[in-house]
């Protein structure tokens, strides 16, 4: 998925494009021990570990782009800290 320009997205194209980042940058998390295990048993599985790994580093600068949106553009009161 392209990430798209912020600025020109309706609010509930915003809502769906945050919620997807969040969403793939959790699950990458949550399968890349996964493919380490079956890394280590078997070598084939060694090139989706570092496929996985540069998608997760790309969807973390979106996800740190996303955050920087939502705080300096929309002042959103738990990133900028309002509530805790």
């Amino acid at each position: 998925m392209a990430c798209p320009e912020f600025e020109l997205c309706s609010p509930d194209e915003l809502r769906h494009y945050f919620k997807a980042i969040y969403r793939a940058e959790y699950n990458g998390d949550q399968l890349l021990p996964l493919l380490f295990d079956a890394a280590r048993h078997n070598a084939k599985y060694r090139r989706f570990v570092i496929a996985v790994q540069h998608k997760l580093k790309t969807l973390r600068y979106q996800r740190r782009d996303v955050d920087c949106f939502r705080k300096n553009d929309l002042g959103c009161p738990e990133l900028n800290g309002w509530l805790s």
